[in-house]
């Protein structure tokens, strides 16, 4: 018998984590890792997880002597639970973050049967301790799982397309940025983006820096693995969608996530809805007004801002504690016989995307009647468009609307005082207001 040793460097450690936590005990024919050694292409491959969740991970093979072309599977309770993962210390962030981890395989008759891991201590480590007595766990090896290899070879046949990291990136803060979500849909044909919450469908329009090359579907757990992909330093990545398996790859990862049930996602219509009125903000004032809110620690722990249409007119307005707050908002094109007071959330946009309309000064917006008596804030990109890039939930508030059109009164009251500088003093006094 001879033994030779498999090694698995630092830098894949974590690509290698996340396969071995993909491993299910409960599923029996999937708990194993398939291991598959091409010596002449000097790679190591390795395929898990739980049907059809799986993911493939390529590492190079350096180990000397050199490893025999074969094929086998480590046991689940071997790569769980006997596999230990020595962290270093982080001293600089160019340093590994792993020791590598050591496999001594054992051959026998020209196949390896058997598979230890090596202990591997580090001087003044924490573990140190038990380099003096380090447990012995050594596991037989097993067939190749027939559904591994399956999986590897369907990877190679199917239709991948190309997209950038940046792209990528972009998706992944789309998707934050509507957290939680059952789905959500990245349309590249008709720009649109489709987003179920507790079985809720919302319907928007797609940021037009978003151009996935094809429509992409994502669920929360296919979203983790997106983020995976593309914090690795391989820019070679590429993405496929068939059926309710969605599959991205780089050079090294292939990880694959069911969808579920998609199918009913596809089927599911948006809620009907009416528009109570469409206008054109200023949106200086209203990222200001916003941006002052959260000065105030008073009105930062309320959370709760009001709206108030009127006469053609729009205000934000806040009281709280016995303070009271208000800001007109210039606004073209509102109905002038509209009469209504709202209150939203500010928190509720800053989870939004609307940051990434923070450059515009008119913008349209609109308020919007849905079938079960919500309403919502809707705010868009451009004029044309007849989707929303964002909105926020509103509640209605007509019964206190009195007490508000006091406080836009007030607001409108108010007087200016224009200060006479002399000239002289015009820099000093510039330099104060800074």
């Amino acid at each position: 018998m001879h033994k030779h040793t498999l090694t698995i460097p630092s830098q894949f450690i974590d690509a290698f984590k996340h396969l071995v936590s993909s491993l299910d005990p409960k599923a029996i024919d999937d708990y194993c890792i398939s291991v598959i050694i091409d010596a002449e292409k000097k790679s190591i491959l390795f395929v898990g997880g739980v049907s059809p969740n799986y993911t493939q991970l390529t590492i190079p093979m350096n180990d000397s002597p050199p490893l025999r072309s074969c094929q086998f599977a480590f046991p689940g309770e071997f790569c769980r639970l006997a596999i230990t993962v020595l962290e270093l210390k982080e001293t600089e962030p160019t340093l590994q973050r792993y020791a590598p981890i050591l496999l001594n395989l054992t051959l026998s008759k020209g196949k390896y049967t058997q598979v230890q891991q090596t202990p591997t201590f580090l001087p003044n480590h924490p573990d140190e301790k038990q380099s003096d007595y380090p447990a012995f766990r050594r596991f037989a090896l097993s067939a190749v799982q027939e559904a591994h290899t399956s999986y590897v070879n369907n990877n190679d046949n199917k239709a991948f397309h190309p997209i950038s990291k940046t792209m990528l990136q972009h998706m992944i803060q789309e998707a934050n940025g509507h957290l939680p979500f059952d789905y959500i849909e990245m349309n590249s044909e008709t720009s649109e983006l489709k987003i179920q919450r507790n079985g809720q469908l919302q319907h928007t329009a797609l940021a037009k820096h978003i151009k996935p090359p094809i429509s992409t579907v994502i669920n929360p757990q296919a979203l983790d693995n997106i983020k995976m992909i593309s914090e690795c330093d391989s820019n070679n990545i590429e993405i496929n969608l068939e059926g309710e398996v969605l599959t991205i790859r780089n050079d090294e990862q292939t990880i694959s996530q069911s969808l579920g049930d998609v199918a009913a996602f596809y089927e599911l219509a948006p809620p009907q809805k009416s528009t109570l009125l469409v206008g054109f903000i200023d949106f200086f004032y209203f990222k200001k007004e916003l941006t002052d809110h959260k000065k105030y620690p008073s009105l930062k722990k309320e959370n709760l801002c009001h709206l108030l249409i009127d006469e053609g007119e729009m205000f934000m307005l806040s009281i709280c504690k016995g303070h009271e707050f208000a800001q007109q908002i210039p606004v073209q094109h509102l109905k002038q016989t509209y009469q209504g007071l709202f209150t939203f959330h500010p928190k509720d946009l800053e989870r939004t995307t609307l940051k990434g309309l923070a450059e515009a000064h008119e913008m349209k917006v609109a308020i919007s009647q849905f079938e079960n008596g919500e309403y919502d804030l809707e705010f868009f990109s451009e004029h044309q468009q007849d989707l929303p890039y964002t909105s926020i939930p509103l509640t209605n508030k007509q019964d206190d609307i009195e007490q508000y059109l006091k406080l836009k009164a007030t607001c409108l009251s108010q007087k200016t005082v224009t200060i006479e500088v002399p000239e002289t003093q015009l820099g000093l006094f510039l330099h104060i207001e800074d």
